[in-house]
Protein backbone atom coordinates (compact mmCIF):
# COMPACT_ATOMS: atom_id res chain seq x y z
CA UNK A 1 0.00 0.00 0.00
CA UNK A 2 0.90 3.70 -0.89
CA UNK A 3 1.87 5.63 2.20
CA UNK A 4 3.89 7.84 4.01
CA UNK A 5 6.85 5.40 5.47
CA UNK A 6 9.89 3.91 3.29
CA UNK A 7 12.45 1.75 5.14
CA UNK A 8 16.04 2.27 5.50
CA UNK A 9 19.09 -0.76 5.43
CA UNK A 10 21.51 0.40 7.90
CA UNK A 11 24.82 -1.95 7.52
CA UNK A 12 25.25 -4.65 5.08
CA UNK A 13 22.51 -4.72 2.02
CA UNK A 14 21.60 -8.23 1.51
CA UNK A 15 18.84 -9.75 -0.63
CA UNK A 16 17.23 -11.30 2.81
CA UNK A 17 17.30 -7.88 4.61
CA UNK A 18 16.17 -5.82 1.42
CA UNK A 19 12.77 -8.69 1.69
CA UNK A 20 12.42 -7.94 5.11
CA UNK A 21 12.67 -4.28 4.72
CA UNK A 22 9.90 -4.13 1.87
CA UNK A 23 7.65 -5.82 3.79
CA UNK A 24 8.35 -3.93 6.88
CA UNK A 25 7.40 -0.53 4.76
CA UNK A 26 4.33 -2.11 3.18
CA UNK A 27 2.82 -3.06 6.84
CA UNK A 28 3.95 -0.08 8.22
CA UNK A 29 2.03 1.63 5.13
CA UNK A 30 -0.98 -0.69 5.38
CA UNK A 31 -1.23 0.32 9.41
CA UNK A 32 -1.19 4.11 8.71
CA UNK A 33 -3.66 3.89 5.63
CA UNK A 34 -6.04 1.68 6.27
CA UNK A 35 -5.98 0.00 9.80
CA UNK A 36 -5.25 3.42 11.73
CA UNK A 37 -8.48 5.39 10.66
CA UNK A 38 -8.36 8.38 12.64
CA UNK A 39 -4.23 8.66 12.27
CA UNK A 40 -4.43 11.15 8.99
CA UNK A 41 -7.33 13.68 10.35
CA UNK A 42 -5.42 13.93 13.60
CA UNK A 43 -2.20 14.72 11.78
CA UNK A 44 -3.80 17.03 9.88
CA UNK A 45 -5.43 18.62 13.00
CA UNK A 46 -1.79 19.26 14.09
CA UNK A 47 -0.67 21.09 10.98
CA UNK A 48 -3.50 23.06 11.33
CA UNK A 49 -2.66 24.31 14.68
CA UNK A 50 1.18 23.98 14.37
CA UNK A 51 1.60 27.62 12.75
CA UNK A 52 -0.31 29.41 14.85
CA UNK A 53 1.04 28.22 18.21
CA UNK A 54 4.13 26.90 17.70
CA UNK A 55 3.98 23.75 19.51
CA UNK A 56 2.12 20.79 18.75
CA UNK A 57 2.01 17.20 19.98
CA UNK A 58 1.42 14.10 19.09
CA UNK A 59 1.03 10.66 21.73
CA UNK A 60 1.67 7.41 20.56
CA UNK A 61 0.24 4.34 22.68
CA UNK A 62 -1.15 1.09 22.86
CA UNK A 63 -4.89 2.01 23.54
CA UNK A 64 -6.48 -1.20 25.21
CA UNK A 65 -9.96 -0.08 24.36
CA UNK A 66 -9.13 -0.50 20.56
CA UNK A 67 -6.65 -2.86 21.21
CA UNK A 68 -4.22 -1.56 18.77
CA UNK A 69 -1.96 1.20 18.68
CA UNK A 70 -3.12 5.06 17.90
CA UNK A 71 -1.51 8.22 17.46
CA UNK A 72 -3.14 11.12 18.66
CA UNK A 73 -3.31 15.12 18.42
CA UNK A 74 -2.57 17.03 21.98
CA UNK A 75 -2.63 20.69 21.70
CA UNK A 76 0.11 22.91 23.40
CA UNK A 77 -2.25 23.93 26.81
CA UNK A 78 -2.76 20.19 27.21
CA UNK A 79 0.68 19.53 27.73
CA UNK A 80 2.47 20.79 30.97
CA UNK A 81 6.35 20.96 31.14
CA UNK A 82 7.89 22.31 34.36
CA UNK A 83 9.54 25.90 34.22
CA UNK A 84 13.24 25.56 32.70
CA UNK A 85 12.79 22.58 31.02
CA UNK A 86 14.21 22.47 27.35
CA UNK A 87 13.93 19.16 25.96
CA UNK A 88 11.23 16.00 26.34
CA UNK A 89 13.82 13.54 26.31
CA UNK A 90 15.61 14.60 29.33
CA UNK A 91 12.78 16.82 31.37
CA UNK A 92 11.43 15.02 34.78
CA UNK A 93 7.85 15.72 34.88
CA UNK A 94 5.52 15.90 31.83
CA UNK A 95 1.84 15.90 32.33
CA UNK A 96 -0.85 15.37 29.93
CA UNK A 97 -4.50 16.97 30.58
CA UNK A 98 -7.17 14.42 29.35
CA UNK A 99 -10.50 14.43 28.66
CA UNK A 100 -12.71 11.54 28.81
CA UNK A 101 -16.42 10.05 29.36
CA UNK A 102 -17.49 8.37 32.79
CA UNK A 103 -18.45 5.54 30.01
CA UNK A 104 -14.28 5.49 28.80
CA UNK A 105 -12.67 5.35 32.52
CA UNK A 106 -15.42 2.67 33.07
CA UNK A 107 -14.03 0.62 30.08
CA UNK A 108 -10.82 1.12 31.46
CA UNK A 109 -11.65 0.36 35.18
CA UNK A 110 -12.71 -3.06 34.02
CA UNK A 111 -9.63 -3.60 31.42
CA UNK A 112 -7.65 -3.04 34.59
CA UNK A 113 -5.75 0.10 33.54
CA UNK A 114 -7.53 2.02 36.55
CA UNK A 115 -7.97 1.29 39.60
CA UNK A 116 -12.13 0.20 40.68
CA UNK A 117 -12.83 3.13 42.58
CA UNK A 118 -16.14 5.24 42.63
CA UNK A 119 -16.53 8.30 40.38
CA UNK A 120 -17.36 11.43 41.86
CA UNK A 121 -19.22 14.56 39.57
CA UNK A 122 -17.15 15.72 37.08
CA UNK A 123 -15.68 19.02 37.37
CA UNK A 124 -16.54 21.43 34.95
CA UNK A 125 -14.24 24.23 35.59
CA UNK A 126 -12.60 26.03 32.22
CA UNK A 127 -9.48 27.24 31.80
CA UNK A 128 -8.56 30.80 30.50
CA UNK A 129 -7.60 29.55 27.58
CA UNK A 130 -10.26 27.13 26.76
CA UNK A 131 -12.44 30.33 27.22
CA UNK A 132 -11.07 32.30 25.23
CA UNK A 133 -11.14 30.06 22.23
CA UNK A 134 -14.75 28.92 22.80
CA UNK A 135 -15.42 33.01 22.71
CA UNK A 136 -13.05 33.23 19.37
CA UNK A 137 -15.38 30.09 17.80
CA UNK A 138 -18.23 30.99 18.97
CA UNK A 139 -18.68 27.49 21.03
CA UNK A 140 -19.94 27.20 24.57
CA UNK A 141 -19.76 23.94 27.02
CA UNK A 142 -23.17 23.73 27.92
CA UNK A 143 -23.28 20.09 29.08
CA UNK A 144 -19.72 19.00 29.17
CA UNK A 145 -19.90 15.78 31.35
CA UNK A 146 -16.46 14.67 30.21
CA UNK A 147 -13.76 14.16 33.17
CA UNK A 148 -10.21 15.70 33.30
CA UNK A 149 -7.41 13.43 34.59
CA UNK A 150 -3.74 14.67 34.54
CA UNK A 151 -1.72 12.01 33.31
CA UNK A 152 1.85 12.81 34.79
CA UNK A 153 5.04 11.28 33.17
CA UNK A 154 7.15 12.13 36.12
CA UNK A 155 10.16 10.31 37.83
CA UNK A 156 9.53 9.13 41.38
CA UNK A 157 10.78 7.28 44.40
CA UNK A 158 8.34 4.60 45.52
CA UNK A 159 9.35 2.91 49.02
CA UNK A 160 7.45 -0.46 48.45
CA UNK A 161 8.47 -0.35 45.03
CA UNK A 162 10.94 -3.57 44.38
CA UNK A 163 12.86 -1.74 42.05
CA UNK A 164 13.71 0.62 44.03
CA UNK A 165 17.24 0.95 45.23
CA UNK A 166 18.12 1.23 48.60
CA UNK A 167 21.27 1.28 51.27
CA UNK A 168 22.21 -0.79 53.51
CA UNK A 169 19.63 -0.55 56.25
CA UNK A 170 16.72 -0.87 53.61
CA UNK A 171 16.27 3.03 52.74
CA UNK A 172 15.48 4.36 49.85
CA UNK A 173 18.98 6.39 48.23
CA UNK A 174 16.59 8.64 46.95
CA UNK A 175 16.89 7.83 43.26
CA UNK A 176 13.94 8.55 41.20
CA UNK A 177 12.72 6.14 38.38
CA UNK A 178 10.31 6.85 35.53
CA UNK A 179 6.25 5.98 36.53
CA UNK A 180 3.39 7.21 34.79
CA UNK A 181 0.57 8.57 37.30
CA UNK A 182 -2.63 9.39 36.58
CA UNK A 183 -4.91 11.29 38.94
CA UNK A 184 -8.62 12.40 38.71
CA UNK A 185 -9.52 16.42 39.06
CA UNK A 186 -11.71 17.67 41.56
CA UNK A 187 -11.06 14.81 43.93
CA UNK A 188 -7.18 14.07 43.42
CA UNK A 189 -7.97 10.18 43.63
CA UNK A 190 -5.04 8.05 42.01
CA UNK A 191 -6.53 6.30 38.86
CA UNK A 192 -2.96 4.33 38.64
CA UNK A 193 0.92 4.17 38.75
CA UNK A 194 2.51 2.03 36.12
CA UNK A 195 6.23 1.78 35.77
CA UNK A 196 7.17 3.42 32.37
CA UNK A 197 10.03 1.24 31.31
CA UNK A 198 10.87 -1.76 29.92
CA UNK A 199 10.86 -5.01 31.87
CA UNK A 200 14.08 -5.81 30.92
CA UNK A 201 16.24 -2.80 30.83
CA UNK A 202 18.59 -2.61 33.48
CA UNK A 203 19.25 1.09 33.57
CA UNK A 204 15.29 1.72 33.10
CA UNK A 205 15.45 4.47 30.88
CA UNK A 206 11.90 6.36 30.23
CA UNK A 207 9.96 5.00 27.38
CA UNK A 208 8.73 8.02 25.06
CA UNK A 209 5.58 8.17 24.10
CA UNK A 210 5.04 12.17 22.74
CA UNK A 211 6.65 13.91 19.68
CA UNK A 212 6.83 17.31 19.90
CA UNK A 213 6.42 19.42 16.83
CA UNK A 214 7.52 22.88 16.53
CA UNK A 215 7.54 25.89 13.86
CA UNK A 216 10.03 27.89 15.15
CA UNK A 217 12.66 26.66 18.40
CA UNK A 218 11.78 28.94 21.49
CA UNK A 219 14.04 30.01 24.37
CA UNK A 220 12.42 26.76 26.22
CA UNK A 221 10.68 23.81 25.47
CA UNK A 222 7.86 25.47 23.65
CA UNK A 223 8.22 26.76 20.18
CA UNK A 224 7.21 29.85 18.48
CA UNK A 225 4.16 30.75 16.25
CA UNK A 226 2.56 33.07 13.78
CA UNK A 227 0.91 33.88 17.16
CA UNK A 228 3.95 34.47 18.72
CA UNK A 229 6.00 36.46 16.07
CA UNK A 230 3.62 38.75 14.41
CA UNK A 231 1.05 38.33 16.85
CA UNK A 232 1.52 42.44 17.46
CA UNK A 233 1.31 43.36 13.71
CA UNK A 234 -1.78 41.67 13.23
CA UNK A 235 -3.25 43.22 16.12
CA UNK A 236 -2.43 46.87 14.67
CA UNK A 237 -3.17 45.76 11.01
CA UNK A 238 -6.58 44.33 12.33
CA UNK A 239 -7.47 47.66 14.43
CA UNK A 240 -7.10 50.02 11.16
CA UNK A 241 -8.90 47.70 9.33
CA UNK A 242 -11.81 48.21 11.61
CA UNK A 243 -11.17 52.00 11.75
CA UNK A 244 -11.30 51.86 7.82
CA UNK A 245 -14.54 49.85 7.52
CA UNK A 246 -16.06 52.35 10.53
CA UNK A 247 -15.07 55.40 8.23
CA UNK A 248 -16.26 54.11 5.30
CA UNK A 249 -19.66 53.49 6.76
CA UNK A 250 -19.97 56.59 8.48
CA UNK A 251 -19.46 58.34 5.18
CA UNK A 252 -21.16 56.15 3.17
CA UNK A 253 -24.64 56.32 5.49
CA UNK A 254 -23.83 59.81 7.30
CA UNK A 255 -25.86 61.25 10.41
CA UNK A 256 -26.87 64.97 11.33
CA UNK A 257 -29.13 67.38 12.85
CA UNK A 258 -32.55 69.31 12.00
CA UNK A 259 -34.18 71.52 13.12
CA UNK A 260 -37.07 71.22 15.45
CA UNK A 261 -39.68 72.15 12.93
CA UNK A 262 -38.97 69.92 9.74
CA UNK A 263 -41.49 66.93 9.79
CA UNK A 264 -40.44 63.89 7.11
CA UNK A 265 -43.49 61.80 6.16
CA UNK A 266 -42.70 58.55 7.37
CA UNK A 267 -39.27 58.98 8.70
CA UNK A 268 -39.09 56.18 10.63
CA UNK A 269 -38.05 54.11 7.46
CA UNK A 270 -34.76 54.47 5.45
CA UNK A 271 -35.66 56.29 1.83
CA UNK A 272 -35.29 54.18 -0.84
CA UNK A 273 -33.64 54.36 -4.28
CA UNK A 274 -35.88 56.99 -6.37
CA UNK A 275 -38.28 57.91 -4.03
CA UNK A 276 -39.02 61.43 -3.04
CA UNK A 277 -40.93 62.22 0.29
CA UNK A 278 -42.56 65.27 1.55
CA UNK A 279 -41.46 67.40 3.42
CA UNK A 280 -42.90 69.99 6.11
CA UNK A 281 -40.38 73.17 6.69
CA UNK A 282 -41.44 75.48 9.37
CA UNK A 283 -39.23 78.61 8.35
CA UNK A 284 -36.52 79.04 5.55
CA UNK A 285 -34.99 76.67 3.02
CA UNK A 286 -34.52 72.87 3.32
CA UNK A 287 -30.63 72.90 3.29
CA UNK A 288 -31.01 75.71 5.91
CA UNK A 289 -33.17 72.91 8.92
CA UNK A 290 -30.68 69.89 7.89
CA UNK A 291 -27.14 69.78 9.06
CA UNK A 292 -24.66 67.00 8.12
CA UNK A 293 -22.30 66.01 10.82
CA UNK A 294 -18.50 66.26 8.72
CA UNK A 295 -17.87 62.57 8.43
CA UNK A 296 -14.69 61.81 6.24
CA UNK A 297 -13.61 59.54 3.48
CA UNK A 298 -11.50 56.68 4.71
CA UNK A 299 -7.50 58.10 4.98
CA UNK A 300 -5.01 57.23 1.85
CA UNK A 301 -2.91 57.57 4.69
CA UNK A 302 -4.22 55.24 7.38
CA UNK A 303 -4.27 53.13 4.04
CA UNK A 304 -1.18 52.84 3.47
CA UNK A 305 0.41 52.65 6.95
CA UNK A 306 -1.72 49.18 7.23
CA UNK A 307 0.11 48.14 4.14
CA UNK A 308 3.14 49.02 5.42
CA UNK A 309 2.33 46.68 8.48
CA UNK A 310 1.33 43.73 6.61
CA UNK A 311 4.08 43.68 4.80
CA UNK A 312 6.34 44.06 7.40
CA UNK A 313 4.46 41.16 8.74
CA UNK A 314 4.81 39.12 6.16
CA UNK A 315 8.54 39.76 5.60
CA UNK A 316 8.91 38.68 9.78
CA UNK A 317 7.09 35.68 9.35
CA UNK A 318 8.89 34.76 5.99
CA UNK A 319 5.78 34.92 3.78
CA UNK A 320 6.83 37.95 1.42
CA UNK A 321 5.04 37.78 -2.07
CA UNK A 322 7.62 37.83 -4.88
CA UNK A 323 6.57 39.00 -7.85
CA UNK A 324 8.95 37.08 -11.11
CA UNK A 325 6.71 39.60 -13.30
CA UNK A 326 8.09 42.47 -12.20
CA UNK A 327 11.93 41.07 -12.53
CA UNK A 328 13.36 41.42 -15.85
CA UNK A 329 12.74 38.94 -18.76
CA UNK A 330 16.40 38.59 -19.40
CA UNK A 331 17.50 37.76 -15.57
CA UNK A 332 18.84 33.96 -15.68
CA UNK A 333 16.37 31.16 -14.69
CA UNK A 334 19.13 30.65 -11.73
CA UNK A 335 18.99 33.72 -10.61
CA UNK A 336 15.19 33.81 -10.43
CA UNK A 337 15.33 30.14 -8.44
CA UNK A 338 18.01 31.47 -5.80
CA UNK A 339 15.44 34.56 -4.93
CA UNK A 340 12.60 32.16 -4.49
CA UNK A 341 14.94 29.44 -2.61
CA UNK A 342 16.00 32.70 -0.53
CA UNK A 343 12.60 33.80 0.30
CA UNK A 344 11.69 29.74 0.98
CA UNK A 345 14.55 29.49 3.59
CA UNK A 346 12.60 29.66 6.71
CA UNK A 347 9.83 27.05 5.43
CA UNK A 348 12.22 25.34 3.95
CA UNK A 349 13.85 24.84 7.91
CA UNK A 350 10.10 24.39 8.97
CA UNK A 351 10.05 21.35 6.52
CA UNK A 352 13.01 19.93 7.90
CA UNK A 353 12.19 20.19 11.54
CA UNK A 354 8.73 18.69 10.56
CA UNK A 355 10.53 15.61 8.93
CA UNK A 356 12.42 14.99 11.55
CA UNK A 357 9.94 14.91 14.01
CA UNK A 358 7.29 12.98 12.07
CA UNK A 359 10.95 10.15 12.06
CA UNK A 360 10.31 10.24 15.51
CA UNK A 361 6.62 9.41 15.47
CA UNK A 362 7.45 6.24 13.02
CA UNK A 363 9.72 4.86 15.09
CA UNK A 364 7.55 4.90 18.12
CA UNK A 365 5.21 3.53 15.88
CA UNK A 366 7.16 0.77 14.79
CA UNK A 367 8.17 0.14 18.47
CA UNK A 368 4.84 -0.33 19.24
CA UNK A 369 3.56 -2.50 16.32
CA UNK A 370 7.15 -5.15 17.06
CA UNK A 371 6.42 -5.17 20.81
CA UNK A 372 2.26 -5.29 21.20
CA UNK A 373 1.09 -6.27 17.86
CA UNK A 374 0.65 -10.27 17.05
CA UNK A 375 4.05 -12.05 15.70
CA UNK A 376 2.27 -12.87 11.93
CA UNK A 377 1.48 -10.60 9.22
CA UNK A 378 -2.16 -10.47 8.84
CA UNK A 379 -1.60 -11.20 4.72
CA UNK A 380 0.77 -13.12 3.21
CA UNK A 381 3.83 -11.29 1.95
CA UNK A 382 5.39 -11.91 -1.01
CA UNK A 383 8.58 -13.50 -0.32
CA UNK A 384 8.52 -14.16 3.58
CA UNK A 385 6.15 -16.29 6.06
CA UNK A 386 3.82 -14.46 8.18
CA UNK A 387 5.28 -15.31 11.27
CA UNK A 388 8.95 -13.40 10.99
CA UNK A 389 6.94 -9.65 11.63
CA UNK A 390 8.71 -9.23 14.90
CA UNK A 391 11.63 -10.56 13.44
CA UNK A 392 11.59 -7.84 10.13
CA UNK A 393 10.76 -5.38 12.56
CA UNK A 394 13.98 -5.54 14.22
CA UNK A 395 16.32 -5.40 11.45
CA UNK A 396 15.04 -2.25 9.35
CA UNK A 397 15.02 1.45 10.39
CA UNK A 398 11.15 3.35 9.17
CA UNK A 399 11.59 6.57 8.02
CA UNK A 400 9.53 8.81 6.28
CA UNK A 401 9.11 9.69 2.42
CA UNK A 402 9.50 13.20 2.50
CA UNK A 403 12.96 14.69 1.63
CA UNK A 404 13.93 17.55 3.91
CA UNK A 405 16.53 18.97 1.18
CA UNK A 406 14.38 19.38 -1.55
CA UNK A 407 11.14 21.26 -0.15
CA UNK A 408 9.75 22.56 -3.92
CA UNK A 409 10.02 20.65 -7.19
CA UNK A 410 12.42 23.58 -8.49
CA UNK A 411 15.19 22.13 -6.08
CA UNK A 412 14.53 18.75 -7.44
CA UNK A 413 14.97 20.28 -11.04
CA UNK A 414 17.84 21.77 -10.18
CA UNK A 415 19.78 18.72 -8.33
CA UNK A 416 18.77 16.98 -12.20
CA UNK A 417 20.55 19.80 -13.69
CA UNK A 418 23.72 19.71 -11.24
CA UNK A 419 24.45 15.80 -12.28
CA UNK A 420 25.11 16.98 -15.40
CA UNK A 421 27.05 20.12 -15.09
CA UNK A 422 29.09 17.90 -12.14
CA UNK A 423 29.55 15.04 -14.17
CA UNK A 424 31.13 16.98 -17.07
CA UNK A 425 33.09 18.89 -14.17
CA UNK A 426 34.49 15.77 -13.30
CA UNK A 427 35.34 14.32 -16.66
CA UNK A 428 37.44 17.22 -17.04
CA UNK A 429 39.48 17.28 -14.13
CA UNK A 430 41.17 13.78 -15.88
CA UNK A 431 41.42 10.28 -14.35
CA UNK A 432 37.84 10.05 -13.70
CA UNK A 433 35.99 9.16 -17.01
CA UNK A 434 32.78 6.79 -17.08
CA UNK A 435 32.14 9.18 -13.72
CA UNK A 436 29.03 10.46 -15.56
CA UNK A 437 27.76 7.39 -15.89
CA UNK A 438 28.29 6.57 -12.59
CA UNK A 439 26.33 10.31 -11.25
CA UNK A 440 23.45 9.18 -14.11
CA UNK A 441 22.72 5.54 -12.70
CA UNK A 442 23.08 7.31 -9.06
CA UNK A 443 20.41 9.74 -10.53
CA UNK A 444 16.95 9.02 -8.81
CA UNK A 445 15.69 10.57 -12.17
CA UNK A 446 17.37 7.78 -13.96
CA UNK A 447 15.94 4.94 -12.26
CA UNK A 448 13.48 3.38 -14.29
CA UNK A 449 12.79 -0.28 -15.52
CA UNK A 450 16.46 -1.02 -14.11
CA UNK A 451 18.36 -0.80 -17.19
CA UNK A 452 22.10 -0.38 -16.79
CA UNK A 453 24.74 1.67 -19.26
CA UNK A 454 26.27 -0.85 -21.60
CA UNK A 455 29.11 0.08 -23.53
CA UNK A 456 29.10 -2.64 -26.18
CA UNK A 457 26.16 -3.47 -28.29
CA UNK A 458 25.45 -6.56 -30.93
CA UNK A 459 28.12 -7.07 -32.95
CA UNK A 460 30.93 -4.77 -30.76
CA UNK A 461 29.18 -1.44 -31.85
CA UNK A 462 29.07 0.94 -29.33
CA UNK A 463 25.89 1.56 -27.84
CA UNK A 464 24.14 4.90 -26.05
CA UNK A 465 22.80 5.27 -22.34
CA UNK A 466 19.64 3.45 -21.53
CA UNK A 467 17.54 4.78 -18.54
CA UNK A 468 14.04 4.42 -17.91
CA UNK A 469 13.05 2.81 -21.09
CA UNK A 470 14.70 5.91 -22.82
CA UNK A 471 17.18 5.27 -25.57
CA UNK A 472 19.83 7.69 -27.04
CA UNK A 473 22.04 6.59 -30.16
CA UNK A 474 25.70 6.34 -29.74
CA UNK A 475 26.90 9.53 -31.93
CA UNK A 476 29.18 9.23 -34.90
CA UNK A 477 32.30 11.28 -34.30
CA UNK A 478 31.64 14.96 -35.46
CA UNK A 479 27.61 14.22 -35.06
CA UNK A 480 25.46 15.01 -31.87
CA UNK A 481 22.72 12.64 -30.70
CA UNK A 482 19.76 12.35 -32.37
CA UNK A 483 18.12 13.35 -29.00
CA UNK A 484 14.85 12.28 -27.48
CA UNK A 485 12.90 9.54 -29.32
CA UNK A 486 10.04 10.91 -31.56
CA UNK A 487 6.85 10.26 -29.30
CA UNK A 488 8.09 13.66 -27.02
CA UNK A 489 7.93 15.65 -30.26
CA UNK A 490 8.33 19.33 -30.26
CA UNK A 491 7.54 21.72 -26.77
CA UNK A 492 9.07 19.44 -24.48
CA UNK A 493 8.86 19.99 -20.74
CA UNK A 494 11.12 21.24 -18.13
CA UNK A 495 11.59 17.46 -17.43
CA UNK A 496 12.49 16.33 -20.72
CA UNK A 497 14.56 19.47 -21.51
CA UNK A 498 16.70 18.53 -18.33
CA UNK A 499 16.90 15.05 -19.86
CA UNK A 500 17.70 16.04 -22.82
CA UNK A 501 20.85 18.17 -21.54
CA UNK A 502 22.04 15.37 -19.00
CA UNK A 503 22.22 13.37 -22.65
CA UNK A 504 24.34 16.30 -24.40
CA UNK A 505 26.66 16.54 -21.37
CA UNK A 506 27.60 12.35 -21.25
CA UNK A 507 27.41 12.76 -25.01
CA UNK A 508 30.42 15.19 -24.36
CA UNK A 509 32.10 13.33 -22.04
CA UNK A 510 31.97 10.39 -24.47
CA UNK A 511 33.45 11.90 -27.00
CA UNK A 512 36.51 13.14 -25.00
CA UNK A 513 37.34 9.81 -23.37
CA UNK A 514 37.48 8.23 -26.57
CA UNK A 515 41.13 10.40 -27.16
CA UNK A 516 42.06 10.51 -23.74
CA UNK A 517 43.88 8.26 -21.29
CA UNK A 518 43.39 8.85 -17.33
CA UNK A 519 45.28 7.91 -14.30
CA UNK A 520 43.22 4.38 -13.78
CA UNK A 521 44.72 3.24 -17.57
CA UNK A 522 43.73 3.68 -21.25
CA UNK A 523 40.25 3.31 -22.86
CA UNK A 524 37.51 1.58 -20.86
CA UNK A 525 40.02 -1.21 -19.41
CA UNK A 526 40.20 -2.06 -15.91
CA UNK A 527 40.16 1.70 -14.33
CA UNK A 528 36.62 2.32 -15.76
CA UNK A 529 33.90 1.78 -13.68
CA UNK A 530 32.00 -0.22 -16.53
CA UNK A 531 34.75 -1.72 -18.03
CA UNK A 532 34.34 -4.84 -15.74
Amino acid sequence: AQGPVRSKIIGKDTPEIKEKAANVEDDMNNELTEVMTEYRPEHERMLCALPATGSAFKKVYEDPNMGRQVSMFIPAEDIILPYGATDMDTCYRVTHVMRKTKNEIIKLQQAGFYRDIELPDPDRSKTDIQQAKDKETGFSANDDDRYTLYESHVDLVIKSDEYTETDDDGEPLGITLPYVMTILKGSNDVLSIRRNWKEDDTLHLKRQHFVHYQYIPGFGAYGFGLFHLIGGYAKSATSIMRQLVDAGTLSNLPGGLKSRGLRIKGDDTPIAPGEFRDVDIGSGALRDNILPLPYKEPSSVLAGLMDKIVEEGRRFAATADVNVSDMSAQAPVGTTLALLERQLKVMTAVAARLHFSFKQELKLLAGLIRDYTDDKYDYDPENAPRKAKAEDYRHVEIIPVSDPNAATMSQRERRVGAISVGSLAAHRGGGRRGRHRVALCRSRLWRGRGHRPQRVGEGGQPRGLCHAGLEFDQPIAGQKPRGLPGSWGGGLGRVAQQLASVAQHAWLCDRASRGHRGANGGGHGRGHPHGR
